[in-house]
């Protein structure tokens, strides 16, 4: 009984080493710009996808899956919190009527993250086509059939004069932030 014991402990201790020593090893990588332009396209593609409410909020949400998954891979790449914010936008968008909102605010978090990390990012990452994350925004919230109200969770993000003050303004309070991740996966899966 107690050999059954240390060696249940022992092996314990090893998958925790490591999946700690996966975690640094993921986090030293470089994120690939592959896997980001993969979901890029798949995004577009989910955002002009024919079908019911149902239908395209399915495949948005395996999109924003993907996404938030590279996100939470590299927590410090403005870039992939940026696209994140985006495609949880388009989700929280496509859920049915007046069930988007805890989406939204996510989706508003990962934006202002993504501007104190880099206060350009909106203009300054592009998709292939040439989108910027900005008109990408724009994009995704036209289709709305939760019925959002843009304003209250996108309007500072619309506009480059609110997106310079809002990086000045919120930088030291960002820091200290943190979304509520579970909700979100809980949502995203």
């Amino acid at each position: 009984m107690k050999n059954k014991l240390v060696i249940k402990t022992s092996f314990f201790s090893v998958m925790c080493m490591l999946y700690i020593l996966g975690l640094a090893k993921v986090s030293a990588n470089p994120l690939d710009q592959s896997a980001l332009q993969v979901i890029q396209s798949q995004w577009l593609i989910a955002l002009d996808a024919k079908g019911s409410q149902l239908q395209r909020f399915g495949e948005l949400q395996l999109v924003a899956r993907g996404m938030y998954k590279l996100s939470i891979a590299q927590p410090n790449d403005a870039e992939l919190k940026v696209w994140t914010g985006v495609m949880l936008s388009s989700l929280a968008g496509a859920k049915k009527v007046g069930s988007g909102n805890y989406l939204a605010f996510s989706a508003q978090r990962m934006l202002e993250n993504a501007q104190a990390l880099h206060s350009g990012i909106l203009d300054q990452s592009h998709l292939a086509n040439g989108m910027s994350a900005r008109e990408a925004l724009k994009r995704a919230l036209a289709y709305n059939p939760s019925r959002l109200d843009v304003n209250v969770y996108y309007s500072a993000f619309l506009t480059e004069q609110n997106i310079n003050m809002l990086a000045t303004n919120t930088k030291e309070r960002l820091e200290n932030a943190t979304i509520s991740s579970q909700a979100v996966i809980q949502t995203v899966n």
